[in-house]
C-alpha cells in the first residue's frame, strides 16, 4: 500500500476459501500509543471495523481488541453474528499473544 505504514496503509488478500473470500484491511485511524482503528471490507461479507485500544499503567500496556459488524435484524443474520463471535475468539487470543510476543521482543 501507499503509504506502507500508519494511517491509510492497507493490506489486500485473495483466497480460494469460499467462506472467507477476498478483502482489504485499511488502517483508518492511528493515534500513536493510544488507538488503532481498521476497516475490513470482505467481498462476500460486507464491512466491519476493528479497534485496538492501548491503556498504559507504568511500564505495562493493556491491549483491548474489539470488532464491530452490523449483522442486521433478521434472525439468521443475528445467529451468524453469534457464531462469528465464537469463531473469532480463538483468533483474537492468538493475535493478542502475537502482539505480546513481538512487543516484549523489541
Amino acid at each position: 500500500s501507499n503509504p506502507p505504514v500508519g494511517q491509510g496503509a492497507f493490506y489486500k488478500w485473495e483466497t480460494q476459501d469460499k467462506q472467507m473470500g477476498n478483502g482489504t484491511m485499511t488502517l483508518t485511524k492511528v493515534t500513536n500509543l493510544e488507538e488503532i482503528i481498521t476497516t475490513i471490507v470482505m467481498d462476500k461479507h460486507g464491512t466491519s471495523s476493528a479497534t485496538f485500544n492501548f491503556s498504559h499503567k507504568g511500564d505495562a500496556v493493556k491491549v483491548t481488541w474489539s470488532l464491530k459488524e452490523k449483522v442486521g435484524s433478521m434472525p439468521w443474520s443475528r445467529y451468524m453474528g453469534m457464531m462469528m463471535k465464537g469463531m473469532l475468539k480463538d483468533q483474537y487470543e492468538e493475535g493478542l499473544k502475537g502482539i505480546k510476543f513481538y512487543s516484549e521482543k523489541s
